[in-house]
């Protein structure tokens, strides 16, 4: 079975190879490729722990989104640095004020003692909060950054999302209706909430 975890492995490191070269040439196609690829996301993990893939290579697959976002900060600060150096000055909008101050208040909060809270809660969990976070102000830059008008690339991301969510419904109605909950759970649901941290009941 791990063979076949491997095989997985290596055909989504090709799949993810395509994805990357789609963001280069066009950085607003990172869009679709995020939204599509987090759709399939947890089955995917779900079929590698199945199969009994090596932990550090599902953690590797894990992280597929973080090293996009790393793809994306790259792009960003080379466009940056090239409208700054051509006497470009951003010019901000009321929705781009509003996700500044949202991103002040994360890292505010995230500053705060917990005790003053009253709850408990370590560094991991404070770090994992702060990412999950500032991932929408962080989506909205590189949206604001990124856009395209070329009806191309907004027909690629559409029908990159459009796309996998009719694939997830599709599969979720034939779930819901002909698979049992037991065939899940046979399946590694739990072996996969427990990756997660997780216990089911």
């Amino acid at each position: 079975m791990m063979v076949a975890g491997l095989v997985l492995v290596v055909g989504l490191a090709a799949l993810y190879a395509l994805g990357i070269r789609a963001i280069v040439q066009v950085p607003f196609r990172a869009l679709g490729v995020l939204v599509s690829g987090m759709a399939f996301h947890n089955i995917v993990l779900m079929i590698l722990l199945r199969l009994s893939t090596p932990a550090p290579l599902i953690r590797v697959v894990q992280a597929w989104k973080e090293g996009i976002l790393l793809l994306l900060l790259v792009l960003a600060v080379r466009v940056a640095v090239t409208a700054w150096r051509a006497g470009g000055r951003p010019r901000l909008l009321f929705l781009d004020w509003a996700m500044l101050a949202f991103t002040i208040v994360v890292i505010v909060y995230a500053l705060i003692p917990s005790s003053w809270s009253g709850v408990p809660v370590t560094l991991s969990q404070r770090l994992v909060a702060v990412r999950l976070d500032l991932l929408l102000p962080l989506l909205y830059a590189y949206g604001r950054l990124f856009w395209t008008d070329r009806r191309e690339d907004l027909t690629w991301v559409a029908a990159a999302i459009v796309g996998s969510a009719a694939v997830v419904g599709l599969f979720a109605a034939i779930e819901l209706w002909l698979i049992p909950t037991r065939v899940w759970l046979d399946a590694g649901v739990n072996q996969l909430s427990s990756w997660l941290g997780f216990t089911y009941h």
